[in-house]
C-alpha cells in the first residue's frame, strides 16, 4: 500500500500509548490522516471520499477497517495483517457498529476523531454501553510532532514540492495561463513520485495576486506581473508546502521589489525565531510589524487576512497554529519534532493591479535552530536584488 510497514508500527504504537494512559477501550477513526496514520492505508484522493474510510483500533493493536467496495479488494490483497469490511453506504454506521464489537466490545470508554451529531446518535443507539469521547485534539497533537523516520520521508516529499516550484518558476511567462502552469508542476510533482497535491495548486497572477485567489484560472499571465505559487504536495501520506514570488519576465519594478523585500525580511525573522518553546503568537506579531516597519499598511498584510503559521504533516493544515488575524489564540509553544510553515504575504485588495507578495518554505524544528528542507527557488528571490 505504498506504507513502510515498521513506521507504521511505530506510528500505532503512539495511538496505543495514548490509549492506555486514558484508559480507553480502543478507537473509532475516520478522518484519513488517523486512518492512515496507524495503519498504511493509501486512500483514493478526492474531496468526495472523504468520509469513505474507518479505522477501529483495540487496545490490544488489532485494526479493522472499513473501506469503500471500490477499494475492498486492493485491501484484502495487500493489508494481511489487518481486519477489513466493505462499506456499504446505506449500512455505514451498521457495518462500524459491528466491527466496534468485533475489536473493542459493546461496551466501554471509546475515542472518536470526527462523528457528525446524526452518527454519534445511531452509534449511540446501536452501543448504547459504549461511552464516547471526542479526542481528534488530542491525537493531532501526537501526529504534530514528528518521529525522527517521519522526517526523513518528509524530506523527501519537500524535495518533490521544491521541484514542483522550480517548474513553474521556469515556465512563467507572458501568455501561459494559470491552469496550464499549474499543470506543468503538478506534472512534475507526480513524476517524481507524489501521490498527488494536497489542493489544486495555487497559481495566481496580477490582480488574482492581489485578492489572493488561491487557485488557478484560465488567465493569461502578462509580463511584470507578480505571480503567486502556493504549492503542497503529497508524499507517502505527507504533505509539504512552499510558497513562492516571482514576477512574470522577470523584471520588477522598484515597488514590487520594496513590497517582496517587505515579505522576505519579515519572513527571515520569523524564520529566526522558530526554536523550541517559542510562542507562535509572538513570531506572527513579530513577523506582522516587520512589515509595518517597512511602511506597508497593516490592511494589507497577512496580519489582517490569515494566520501566519500552520504545521504540516499527514494533515496539510495542522498543529502547531499561530492565531487567526485580531486573535490571540491558539498560541502553541514550537517543540523539536514539529514540520511547519511560515508564510507572511502582503496583498492589496483594494488595489488589485498591484498584485500581492507570499513566501512561505516547509521547515522542521530542531533542538537548536530551524532547518528548511522545503525551500523557495533561489532565482525567484535573486531577481528582486538585482539593480
Amino acid at each position: 500500500m505504498g506504507a513502510d510497514n515498521s513506521l507504521v508500527l511505530l506510528r500505532k504504537t503512539r495511538f496505543l500509548e495514548y490509549i492506555r494512559k486514558n484508559n480507553l477501550d480502543g478507537l473509532v477513526l475516520s478522518r484519513i490522516e488517523n486512518v492512515r496514520y496507524i495503519s498504511g492505508f493509501k486512500p483514493v484522493v478526492s474531496l468526495w471520499f472523504r468520509d469513505a474510510y474507518w479505522a477501529i483500533l483495540g487496545e490490544d493493536g488489532e485494526t479493522h477497517l472499513v473501506v469503500s467496495v471500490g477499494d475492498y479488494e486492493r485491501t484484502r490483497r495487500r493489508m494481511p495483517n489487518v481486519s477489513i469490511s466493505k462499506l456499504l453506504s446505506s449500512r455505514k454506521l451498521e457495518i462500524v457498529a459491528s466491527g466496534i464489537k468485533d475489536v473493542i466490545g459493546s461496551s466501554g470508554k471509546i475515542g472518536f476523531d470526527s462523528l457528525e451529531f446524526a452518527e454519534c446518535n445511531e452509534l449511540k443507539k446501536k452501543l448504547p454501553r459504549v461511552n464516547f469521547h471526542w479526542v481528534s485534539g488530542e491525537l493531532a497533537k501526537i501526529r504534530s510532532v514528528k518521529l525522527p523516520e517521519e522526517l526523513t520521508v518528509i524530506a523527501k516529499g519537500a524535495k518533490i514540492t521544491e521541484k514542483a516550484v522550480e517548474a513553474a518558476v521556469k515556465n512563467a511567462r507572458d501568455g501561459i495561463k494559470e491552469c496550464a502552469l499549474a499543470g506543468l508542476a503538478e506534472y512534475e510533482a507526480r513524476a517524481l513520485g507524489s501521490e498527488g497535491v494536497s489542493w489544486s495548486l495555487a497559481t495566481f497572477a496580477g490582480v488574482n495576486a492581489g485578492i489572493f485567489t488561491r487557485n488557478d484560472s484560465e488567465r493569461k499571465m502578462k509580463r511584470g506581473e507578480f505571480l503567486i505559487m502556493g504549492y503542497a504536495t503529497m508524499y507517502k501520506g505527507y504533505n509539504t508546502d512552499i510558497t513562492a514570488t516571482t514576477v512574470v519576465g522577470e523584471s520588477p519594478t522598484k515597488t514590487q521589489k520594496n513590497i517582496y523585500e517587505a515579505v522576505y525580511d519579515s519572513y527571515k525573522i520569523g524564520l529566526s525565531m522558530a526554536k523550541p518553546g517559542a510562542s507562535t503568537k509572538k513570531i506572527s506579531d513579530r513577523v506582522a510589524r516587520v512589515i509595518e516597519d517597512h511602511g506597508i499598511d497593516r490592511r494589507y498584510s497577512f496580519a489582517s487576512n490569515v494566520p501566519l503559521i500552520h504545521g504540516i504533516g499527514m494533515n496539510v493544515y495542522e498543529a502547531p497554529f499561530s492565531p487567526d488575524p485580531g486573535l490571540s489564540q491558539p498560541d502553541h509553544k514550537l517543540v523539536r519534532g514539529h514540520v511547519l510553515a511560515i508564510e507572511p504575504s502582503v496583498a492589496y485588495s483594494d488595489k488589485p493591479r498591484l498584485g500581492g507578495v507570499r513566501l512561505g518554505e516547509t521547515i522542521t524544528i530542531t533542538n537548536d535552530k530551524p532547518q528548511v528542507i522545503g525551500q523557495i527557488p533561489a532565482h525567484s528571490i535573486s531577481i528582486f536584488s538585482k539593480k
